[in-house]
């Protein structure tokens, strides 16, 4: 294997609140490829949204608290990287963002071209890093349109100059996610964290966004990290699938083999409560738990049917079960004719 776009290792990350400290990322480990589209699912409240933002450098500073880990990206730990350069070159110019309701994120009382044209004044690939703040000047005004009119005919959207004049309201909700992926390719970054991109549209919109995602990720070989609770549309877009619960992950393997199969109790559960005209939809007995109030060990151990005291004792190891395919689980049958890793 080729080495990781994106390294996020041994992250903890924690919110103060007014019931104590919320333990939101329990050391947790995930990687990216070049070129890789990973999907991160798990119930809402697992911790998939605030892993994005901290690789985006986003989390509030008033409550957000990172005690341990690194996040590291083309080599360097983003951690460690200064805001000031975060801001002017790491994000939205290596790492974009596609967010979840796309209308949210146009101001309604301008134009899309005049706010596209904004994000290029700042992130164009032809913008000067060594002179953030120069001219936009109508040379580069003119090549950085082309490049939106031409992006805009790659996401489907032919008729880019009226598009441009149009107000946010004015497009259909699939129209303003194709603008959000536009958006997001723009300034050419090496990554997109999709936030899931798909929840606000229906189903056949959903189905066109995501295989358009799916091609402009190949085309450009740019990787994708797909965050989403739905696993019908991680099994349409992702090479690889990473499984959290309460802020742990536990499996993490190739699309084919995660959904045909699964080894941790938790990843076979979420998949049997997916419809099916084989057999009733099974729920997960119990509760998700507080994480101000995490249980010790692995914290799905409450609601395993599998679990022994010593899942309640200590947080399972990352196994490596074959190519790719790795687990954080005691008692799957498979684990001790596997290689464990620390």
């Amino acid at each position: 294997m080729g080495k990781a776009l994106l390294s996020v290792d041994n992250l903890e990350v924690g919110f103060e609140t007014d019931q104590g400290l919320a333990r939101v990322l329990d050391h947790v480990n995930f990687d990216i490829m070049p070129g890789e589209i990973v999907g991160l699912v798990g119930e809402s409240g697992c911790g998939k949204t605030t892993l994005a933002r901290a690789i985006l450098g986003v989390l509030p500073q008033n409550s957000a608290r990172i005690s341990a880990g690194s996040i590291t990206f083309q080599g360097r730990n983003l951690l460690d990287v200064s805001k000031k350069d975060l801001a002017s070159n790491v994000r939205g110019k290596l790492i974009s963002f596609i967010p979840q309701d796309p209308l949210s994120s146009f101001n309604p009382v301008f134009t899309i071209g005049s706010q596209i044209m904004e994000l290029m004044k700042w992130k164009s690939p032809d913008a000067p890093a060594s002179k953030p703040f120069m001219r936009y000047n109508k040379s580069r005004q003119d090549s950085d349109k082309k490049r939106v009119l031409d992006l805009l005919k790659t996401v489907q959207l032919p008729d880019g100059e009226g598009v441009l004049r149009k107000y946010p309201h004015e497009v259909s909700g699939g129209q303003r996610q194709r603008l959000m992926i536009a958006m997001a390719l723009l300034p050419e970054p090496r990554m997109i964290i999709a936030d899931e991109p798909t929840t606000a549209l229906d189903v056949t919109i959903q189905a066109q966004i995501l295989k358009l995602l799916r091609t402009v990720s190949v085309e450009r070989g740019v990787s994708v990290l797909f965050t989403t609770h739905d696993l019908g549309a991680a099994y349409e877009i992702c090479d690889k699938v990473t499984v959290m619960y309460a802020g742990q992950e536990v499996e993490s393997a190739p699309s084919s083999k995660f959904f045909s199969n699964p080894k941790h109790p938790y990843t076979i559960k979420l998949l049997q409560s997916l419809p099916s005209h084989a057999k009733d939809i099974q729920g997960i007995p119990g509760q998700i738990p507080s994480l101000t109030n995490a249980p010790t060990g692995c914290r799905f151990h409450p609601r395993c049917s599998n679990a022994t005291p010593k899942c309640s004792g200590e947080r399972p190891p990352i196994t490596l079960l074959d190519n790719e395919h790795t687990l954080r689980c005691f008692n799957s049958d498979t684990v001790s004719n596997s290689e464990e890793t620390t």
